[in-house]
């Protein structure tokens, strides 16, 4: 099987979602299952990882709000002729999977309407790794018409673009079960694109990676360990880090919060 795997979350020092990708491409190298990566870059180029897998950079515009680092692939490169379907042509997949709510799932749209007229194309997922309705309340308006918005454009834009959809954990899937309407009711599946939870559950790793990380930074091994690991981003709720940590720390615990992390609320955290 081939699959193609879209996304705009994605550059040299963005977090979960690159993880995940990266990851997944190793795994498919290892599996010898062809598997590419389409993601925004400042030029249109190539990086083959392997035999099997690839990250195809399509040139586009930086964010033009919220995170400049991240750049967008914009709607004009979607049609005849642009990047994109180029790409779609070259590899033929046999599943299109696009983690995106605000511009490259209409590709997916234009790829579904080219499947009816043809009568056969890939199989299409959209991939959620967040709610929008929480989107909408750190980076628009906490007033509940911004959730009715957000419900309204799922149920009625965004989940019939697709076949089925992939949630990054039950939360998120909450959303899009309450936002389905028919005649646009779609599968969706939970599956946590974290670390291997067998590994990560084993008390001995766990404790052999604390005593390295407090020894490596000076803290002493009986205090209390924050550690925040990922984007700092509003809708990450960040800011409530340093209360929660003056929180505890006021309870005469011994606390230190780790922030292992960048992005647009760094400078008002420091």
């Amino acid at each position: 099987m081939t699959t193609l795997h879209l996304t705009n979350a994605f550059h040299a020092d963005s977090g979960g979602i690159r993880t995940m990708y990266l990851a997944l491409l190793q795994q498919a190298e290892q599996e010898q299952r062809r598997c590419t990566l389409v993601v925004p870059g400042e030029c249109d180029d190539v990086q083959r990882l392997g035999r099997f897998t690839a990250i195809q950079h399509v040139r586009a515009p930086r964010s033009p709000a919220f995170d400049r680092r991240y750049r967008l692939i914009l709607p004009h490169r979607f049609f005849t002729g642009g990047a994109l379907q180029r790409i779609v042509a070259a590899e033929r997949p046999q599943v299109i999977e696009v983690c995106d709510k605000y511009s490259l799932c209409y590709f997916a749209g234009v790829l579904r309407r080219r499947r009816s007229r043809a009568g056969f194309g890939p199989t299409l997922i959209g991939h959620s790794c967040e709610r929008l309705d929480d989107n909408m309340r750190a980076f628009i308006t906490g007033h509940p018409v911004g959730a009715r918005v957000a419900r309204r454009y799922l149920g009625q834009a965004y989940i019939g673009l697709f076949d089925a959809h992939i949630a990054n954990s039950q939360y998120t899937a909450d959303e899009l079960h309450r936002a389905m309407q028919a005649p646009h009711i779609r599968p969706v599946y939970v599956s946590p694109p974290g670390v291997h939870a067998m590994r990560a559950a084993l008390p001995g790793a766990r404790m052999t990676a604390r005593r390295q990380m407090v020894n490596r930074l000076g803290i002493p091994s009986a205090a209390h360990v924050l550690l925040y690991a990922g984007r700092l981003s509003a809708e990450k709720a960040v800011d409530l880090l340093p209360r929660v940590a003056a929180r505890l720390a006021g309870q005469r615990w011994p606390v230190h919060l780790l922030i292992a992390g960048d992005g647009p609320e760094r400078t008002r955290l420091e």
